[in-house]
């Protein structure tokens, strides 16, 4: 029984995955903005129909940096008056399915990407642990993501 009810759940999910691309292929609004989020490398088409259901209006925010707001990427720093400094990490304040959706492509653009292979390598000399650094690579997607969608233009590269 428990296979047959999960043959049927991944039935459900392939039929609301074609109708999602119908409705994206109809659109040429969201056509375009699908185009320009699989420009960014890491980012497929899975990745870029969840950013557009789950992001906001971009035009409520002035830079890439209140959007990582947003998501909750931005750091938080804990102190306790003027002795005691705690450990940073990340707010986790804003959105929590901004942040899974872009951790599988973060993985991915470190396993395999060139071009932001010295961002990582910096924050590998500077100490930063695994989970730190793949923070920094969400966050630097997101930042991607907002200047794609704001310039409405083609992902470039990472400098």
């Amino acid at each position: 029984m428990l296979k047959d009810r999960l043959d049927h759940i991944q039935q459900q999910i392939e039929e609301l995955m074609i109708k999602i691309k119908n409705l994206v292929k109809d659109d040429p609004i969201l056509t375009q903005n699908v185009k320009l989020l699989t420009s960014i490398p890491g980012i497929g088409e899975a990745s870029a129909l969840s950013l557009l259901t789950e992001l906001p209006d971009l035009s409520l925010f002035k830079c890439a940096k209140q959007l990582a707001a947003f998501a909750g990427l931005n750091p938080s720093i804990r102190t306790s008056g003027l002795s005691v400094k705690g450990k940073e990490a990340i707010s986790k304040t804003g959105s929590k399915e901004l942040r899974k959706i872009f951790f599988f492509p973060a993985m991915s653009i470190m396993n395999r990407s060139s071009s932001i292979k010295p961002f990582i390598e910096r924050l590998k000399a500077k100490g930063k642990k695994g989970k730190v650094i793949v923070v920094a690579v969400m966050r630097k997607l997101l930042h991607s993501v907002f200047g794609v969608l704001k310039s409405q233009t083609t992902f470039k590269n990472y400098a």
